[in-house]
C-alpha cells in the first residue's frame, strides 16, 4: 500500500500483505502487516483513527 504526498491510515482488523509507505502512516495496533512500514514524516500507532475510511 503506497500513497506519494498522503497519509495511510490502517484500520483494526486490516491484513496488509506487502510493505505500507505514506507521509504519516497510522496504524491501529490491532491490525497485521506483512511487510515494512515507511513514513517521511510520522508513524503512529493509533486504536481511534481519526479520519474515515473512503
Amino acid at each position: 500500500m503506497t500513497t506519494r504526498g498522503g497519509d495511510v491510515y490502517v484500520r483494526e482488523g486490516a491484513l496488509i500483505l506487502g510493505d505500507v509507505s505514506g507521509e504519516n502512516v497510522v496504524v491501529h495496533p490491532d491490525a497485521d502487516i506483512d511487510g515494512g512500514i515507511r513514513a517521511r514524516g510520522e508513524m503512529t500507532l493509533d486504536r481511534e483513527p481519526r479520519r474515515d475510511p473512503e
